[in-house]
């Protein structure tokens, strides 16, 4: 599957020519899936280890922010913005603050319903959590006031607080500036950095026996039971083929 790196390319001739090549290469045709199929994706990785789980899933890539409401198995309200964290640096070179001012006014459209939990995915925000989560449950409150320090932090001193971020130091401002604004805007009081992605969700697909080809090559709308349903287990899940859960992203209580 492709994101949105690739959504970005992919009508374009050289993005065409690298789908068609790598996808040659690969032996598998590439679906390049949208926004929004990735929100559910990411939010069904989260919910193969938190089946009753009542969140808010977001997750931020280098091109989009993705976000899926979850609650009693269901999954509602995904939607994508073009705001990853190197869109977001990029728009800050040419404009300043504005782009954290859009976003907010994005997501002040986008969340008409509060969420009191918070569950924070993908590579930039768990590098994030490292420096200060030991995979418990935290306070918005205090993790607002960590992200506001990582947001003003010196991008040298960034990479002496985890491996992690060191990694990722040069999106780090802007990450923290996206996940404090998400949470201010969604109303979040309880915030958890899961280790669950969008491959746990598309594994999820495969243990329940959906359709996957279908699921990534239809429009979300045409999807039965995929979107806005329940989704159950029809065999157990094989911690050892796959994931363990001791490795990923189960919330504790």
């Amino acid at each position: 599957m492709g994101t949105a790196a690739l959504r970005g390319v992919q009508k374009t001739e050289d993005g065409k020519a690298f789908l068609r090549d790598a996808s040659k290469a690969l032996g598998y045709t590439i679906n390049v899936i949208s926004g929004k199929m990735e929100a559910v994706l990411t939010a069904w990785g989260v919910l193969r280890e938190n089946p009753d789980i009542d969140a808010r899933v977001v997750s931020i890539g280098g091109g989009s922010i993705e976000s899926a409401d979850v609650q009693n198995g269901k999954i509602s309200n995904a939607f994508a913005i073009n705001a990853g964290a190197l869109t977001l640096k990029k728009e800050r070179r040419i404009s300043g603050a504005r782009p954290i001012t859009n976003l907010r006014h994005k997501l002040e459209k986008a969340y008409k319903v509060e969420k009191v939990l918070y569950i924070a995915t993908g590579g930039a925000f768990r590098a994030i959590g490292t420096a200060f989560s030991k995979g418990e449950v935290l306070s918005f409150k205090k993790v607002r006031a960590a992200l506001l320090t990582f947001s003003t932090t010196p991008q040298k001193k960034l990479v002496d607080l985890s491996a992690k971020i060191a990694e990722r130091a040069p999106q780090i401002q802007e990450v923290a500036r996206a996940l404090r604004t998400i949470g201010n805007i969604g109303g979040a009081k309880r915030m958890f950095f899961s280790k669950a992605n969008i491959c746990d969700g598309a594994l999820y697909g495969f243990e329940t026996r959906q359709d996957m080809t279908a699921l990534i090559s239809r429009p979300l709308d045409e999807q039965r039971p995929f979107y806005g349903r329940r989704l159950e287990l029809v065999r157990p899940v094989s911690t050892q083929a796959l994931y363990s859960r001791t490795t990923r992203g189960a919330i504790p209580a």
